[in-house]
């Protein structure tokens, strides 16, 4: 009996193979770009190269590139490179409503290209705070940042709002770790570097309120905190989207492998835009 059900198992494993066809590509180098504008903001992107997979070696930062820049197809001068932030730069931010392209190249490798829109800018409301309006597991007294979004009905919206709060020891704003009940920040919005990134869909051509809670011991000294709101470009959505997804995936075997948005033509990263609005809460 033994002997039977062991030749069946091994009859049903052998059924399940199933022959995987893999062709082989050499690999093709290719560069990198990767160029987040905004308003407020100097304009500034970085050129690297890619690296295989399963490669243990780092991307290489390249300082040789040739950037050329164009506004509304006007060519501008070549944006030069800058060591201390190893970036290429130019000396203002970007405009909403105006469109962006860069055409990068370096030795060895095929040109690439990519082109950013500025959207609309937001309408945000003033952000206020509240000192003392619950108490946490340990009895301390935590606060309250209510943000405000006016939005377009005329268009479809993509937003991203992070909180800083000012560090009196360091003298500059640090991310502030904040929650919210809100189901529009925990259960529909992405999470990246700190930024909550969410659409329209749920309130569209509404004003939105979102309350944080803020942790006790940070609304120290004046000013109190940094609210960042930015309205995207779709391309600075599905990057930001797509990259919470990449980083949130863990290292399992078997996985569906996760892409990260590009539209970098002929080449990898992102070049997108997005409209600003800073408010300082003091």
């Amino acid at each position: 009996m033994r002997l039977l059900l062991s030749a069946l198992l091994l009859l049903g494993l052998a059924s399940c193979e199933r022959e995987l066809k893999y062709t082989y590509r050499d690999y093709q180098p290719k560069l990198v770009v990767n160029g987040l504008i905004n308003n407020q903001d100097k304009i500034s992107l970085s050129v690297s190269t890619a690296v295989p997979f399963g490669s243990s070696n780092d991307p290489e930062y390249l300082s040789n590139a040739k950037v050329s820049f164009f506004i509304d197809g006007v060519r501008q001068p070549d944006l030069p490179y800058d060591a201390l932030s190893a970036k290429y730069l130019y000396g203002f931010p970007a405009m909403p409503g105006r469109e962006y392209r860069v055409v990068v190249s370096a030795p060895g490798y095929p040109s690439v290209e990519g082109t950013a829109k500025l959207p609309s800018a937001g309408s945000f409301g003033k952000s206020t705070f509240q000192d003392s309006v619950a108490t946490d597991s340990f009895g301390f007294p935590e606060g309250a940042i209510t943000v405000r979004i006016n939005d377009n009905s005329a268009e479809k919206n993509w937003y991203r709002i992070r909180i800083m709060y000012y560090n009196t020891t360091q003298a500059l704003f640090d991310l502030l770790p904040v929650e919210s009940e809100d189901p529009l920040v925990n259960q529909l919005a992405s999470q990246s570097d700190g930024f909550y990134v969410f659409n329209d869909a749920t309130f569209n051509g509404r004003n939105r309120e979102i309350r944080f809670q803020t942790p006790f011991g940070y609304a120290q000294g004046t000013p109190r905190f940094l609210i960042e709101m930015e309205n995207l470009s779709e391309e600075f959505y599905l990057y930001s989207t797509s990259l919470n997804r990449y980083e949130n995936a863990g290292a399992a075997l078997f996985r569906e492998p996760i892409f990260v948005y590009s539209n970098i033509r002929d080449g990898l990263g992102i070049f997108a835009g997005a409209s600003l609005f800073r408010d300082t809460i003091r």
